[in-house]
């Protein structure tokens, strides 16, 4: 955290029944030469000592100009501040001044309280003034120590209604420059956001899987042809109706969206996904997804020496991904991308799927294309979270896009190559036992697969981990492992069981085979 970027703050507030806030506090301004404003903080929000520490001193000094944001009207004003009163142990405190307050609140305690000398009238083009100003994250105002509003550090914010749409009461801030990202962030807000706060009830207890899309103009196996609308999400729905697979309550994608992480094939994905929204009424919620390899571009910063440091991978990497997630899931990717699922079967049975993603490596065309990685603060993070749900012991299952456990029957010896593998496969595996995980599903090696680990958890207990691949839903042909053809998966979480159906997708006019295997997996052994 650099204070000295720290320009001012935003506050918000909002009128509730016929209380005119600003009304109020310039009539105390008119009568004393100041008001006080106390902030109004939500329960997961504290002060920030070191930043209001500085402010203060500012403050003192020459005075601060802060943003005061009507979240009801959509108004922004300005307020000189000339003082700024808090405890240092974070403690609410009387006004300085209760003759200085306004009636309806001057008897109440708060953590923080301004001195301002006057209020402007609301800001005629606010949305251009305050597109002046990027965020800046500040963990330390959270009570976790954590913000969850990551995905807005270093970007400019876009106007009133991206600021509103964030649950919380202070914004820091600091006057763009040259490099901060400029892209809308919608909907997004703690709780609704990447990680399920609460278990939601299916409707059905059957999700379709798919993995290795590859919507591309020369790798994509159903592309449009003269005469025959062959587009995947067409073929894939009469296939699904074929099969009697109708009532879809979930997708789960386990990454490669795209080939080469192009804009044009992300927008080829997300007319898929509408076509699927439209044809079984589903909303972004329904959406459970992982990046894959493809879907990050190759760095132009090559490693050019063998000892030299590995790199996470870049923004420049993520961005067309991160722009297809908020598209068609209506919230902002985290910082890991990955994210956690809850919900409750028809039957009753509490679930949670956990999204990794194993592409956090930045690849070039020479080194770590198609390793795949996750890491140990990604895997943390998401164990913290688990923490919230461990007393429901509820059935938990990873997707990802690499493999956990070797899939190709071999790959041929070369030097300096590209092999396929998951770089810390046996960290994952330790994962799954400590957090009673028994299910991971995959994709990456466009064939099916399927193995049992049964690893021993105690002295006296042994765990089972079923792994179970996907070939690639639309790979084209030459893309293929030989002897396989495109695929699509139905998990069933039925009463007793999990079923697995796996189904091939017809080309070139050949014939629905039906069920080409299936894996019927216990909630428990």
């Amino acid at each position: 955290m650099n204070m000295d970027e720290i320009k001012t703050i935003i506050l918000r507030y909002r009128d509730l029944s016929s209380k005119d806030t600003i009304g109020l506090h310039q009539k105390i301004i008119k009568k004393e030469g100041f008001v006080w404003w106390g902030w109004w903080a939500k329960p997961q929000e504290k002060v920030c000592t070191d930043v209001f520490q500085k402010l203060k001193e500012i403050a003192d000094k020459e005075t601060i100009e802060i943003f005061l944001l009507d979240s009801g009207k959509l108004e922004l004003r300005r307020a000189v501040c000339s003082e700024i009163a808090f405890s240092e142990k974070g403690d609410f405190i009387n006004s300085p001044l209760k003759k200085a307050t306004p009636t309806y609140y001057k008897k109440n305690q708060y953590m923080l309280w301004f001195k301002f000398a006057s209020i402007s009238a609301p800001i005629i083009e606010a949305n251009e003034e305050i597109n002046k100003y990027s965020y800046i994250r500040i963990d330390e105002h959270f009570a976790n120590g954590k913000s969850p509003f990551s995905a807005f550090d270093n970007k400019v914010i876009f106007n009133l209604s991206e600021l509103v749409e964030q649950q919380c009461t202070i914004w820091y801030i600091r006057e763009r420059k040259e490099g901060d990202r400029n892209e809308r962030i919608v909907s997004y807000e703690p709780g609704i956001g990447n990680y399920d706060k609460s278990f939601s009830i299916m409707k059905s207890s059957k999700m379709l899987w798919l993995s290795d899309l590859h919507f591309s103009k020369n790798h994509h196996a159903f592309n449009r042809t003269v005469g025959s609308d062959n587009r995947l999400a067409n073929v894939l729905m009469n296939n699904l109706a074929e099969n009697s697979q109708k009532n879809i309550d979930r997708i789960i994608v386990t990454g490669d969206f795209s080939y080469t992480s192009s804009n044009d094939e992300f927008d080829e994905a997300k007319a898929f996904f509408r076509s699927f929204a439209s044809s079984y009424g589903l909303n972004p919620s329904t959406y459970i997804f992982c990046p894959g390899n493809h879907d990050m571009k190759f760095s132009d910063d090559a490693y050019t020496e063998d000892n030299a440091p590995v790199k996470l991978n870049f923004n420049e990497a993520k961005i067309n991904y991160l722009n297809f997630y908020q598209a068609v899931k209506g919230i902002t990717a985290n910082d890991y991308l990955n994210s956690i699922h809850r919900f409750i079967t028809p039957n009753g049975k509490a679930v949670e799927i956990i999204s990794l993603n194993t592409c956090i490596l930045q690849q070039d065309k020479d080194h770590f294309r198609g390793m795949g990685y996750v890491g140990n603060d990604q895997l943390n993070s998401i164990q913290q979270e688990l923490k919230e749900t461990k007393k429901i012991a509820p059935y938990r299952v990873i997707i990802m896009h690499h493999h956990l456990l070797p899939v190709l029957y071999s790959e041929m010896p070369r030097i300096n190559p590209m092999y396929s593998m998951l770089l810390d496969s046996e960290a994952i595996t330790q994962f799954c036992l400590r957090n009673n995980i028994s299910l991971v599903l995959h994709g990456h090696t466009h064939k099916d697969f399927y193995t049992q680990i049964v690893r021993p958890v105690d002295e006296n207990h042994e765990q089972t981990i079923r792994v179970v691949g996907l070939g690639s839903t639309g790979v084209a042909r030459e893309h293929l492992t030989e002897g396989y053809n495109n695929q699509y998966a139905i998990v069933d979480f039925a009463k007793q069981k999990i079923s697995i159906k796996i189904y091939e997708l017809p080309t070139n006019g050949s014939i629905n085979k039906g069920t080409l295997k299936e894996y019927n997996i216990p909630y428990g052994d």
